[in-house]
């Protein structure tokens, strides 16, 4: 909210007022949590100029936002059916959201960056590993070689990913 209030001061001060309005629009959003839905209709993280839009990167903040306020009301509904549910629903929640991220990556790209429902299987990757959806490793070895194959992959990650592969996609699950 500080950010979004010396964003508005500045607007104000610099902005001619077309581009006030089109601030104005941004800040709404930022504040409503749904920066990533503006942006998406509006053309897609990549495709807005953007000296003219200081608010652009809450758009990931609109989508840890939304994650945040729908997975309490979805683990809710989940205890309410019964505890032993839990480790089956959060794994059917992160297959479904990374079937749809491959599904929609090649015809949607923009969507599948933008909007939640897109990138739920990467903010699901926490409770799933905290409930252990996947076992715990027990052997030292096994999580020494897992540890290792983790900073193999975020360094190739560094090293390999550019804009003209796929993101999120399958490329995602190396970061």
């Amino acid at each position: 909210f500080v950010v979004i209030a010396v964003s508005t001061i500045l607007a104000a001060l610099l902005f001619a007022p077309r581009s006030m309005a089109e601030f104005g629009k941004s800040a709404f959003a930022a504040t409503l949590f749904s920066s990533n839905i503006l942006y998406f209709r509006q053309g897609g993280y990549f495709q807005l100029p953007t000296d003219q839009k200081p608010l652009l990167n809450t758009w990931s903040l609109g989508v840890e936002e939304q994650f945040y306020l729908v997975l309490p009301l979805f683990l809710l509904i989940v205890f309410r059916l019964g505890r032993r549910y839990l480790p089956f629903a959060i794994a059917a929640l992160f297959c479904g959201s990374f079937a749809l991220n491959l599904v929609f990556i090649d015809t949607h790209p923009r969507a599948v960056f933008s909007l939640t429902h897109f990138r739920l299987w990467a903010l699901l990757m926490g409770p799933t590993l905290a409930i252990n959806v996947i076992p715990k490793a027990q052997k030292k070895w096994l999580l020494e070689g897992l540890a290792i194959v983790g900073i193999i992959m975020i360094s190739w990650s560094v090293t390999s990913l550019d804009r003209s592969m796929e993101f999120p996609g399958w490329n995602a699950l190396f970061p």
